[in-house]
C-alpha cells in the first residue's frame, strides 16, 4: 500500500471513529433525558429507579453494528453473521472501486 493510499485510509479511520462517537454522545443524552423524565414520573408515586448504566451499554453494540453495517455494506454484515462461510475472507472496499 502506498503511502498516499494508507494516508487516505487513516483519515477516513479517523472519520468513522469520530462520526461513530458522536453519535453514540448524541444519543446517550437523548436516551438518558428519557430515563429522567420515567425517574421523575415514577417518582410522583414514590417508585426508586435508579437503573441507568443498562441503557448505556445495551446501546454501544447496537450502534457499533449499524456503523459496521453502514460501512461494510449490508450484505458483509450479514454474511459475516448469519451465514457459515468457512474460509472466505471479505476485503473491504472503498466507494468508487467496485
Amino acid at each position: 500500500m502506498s503511502g498516499h493510499a494508507q494516508g487516505d485510509v487513516k483519515k477516513k479511520i479517523v472519520k468513522e471513529f469520530v462520526d461513530y462517537w458522536i453519535n453514540v454522545f448524541y444519543l446517550t443524552l437523548v436516551f438518558a433525558a428519557f430515563t429522567q423524565y420515567r425517574r421523575i414520573v415514577l417518582a410522583a408515586y414514590d417508585i426508586v429507579y435508579t437503573n441507568y448504566l443498562i441503557i448505556f451499554v445495551a446501546l454501544i453494540p447496537f450502534f457499533a453494528l449499524k456503523e459496521l453495517e453502514r460501512v461494510l455494506g449490508e450484505d458483509k454484515i450479514r454474511a459475516l453473521f448469519f451465514r457459515r462461510r468457512i474460509g472466505q475472507r471479505f476485503e473491504i472496499s472503498e466507494p468508487g472501486d467496485e
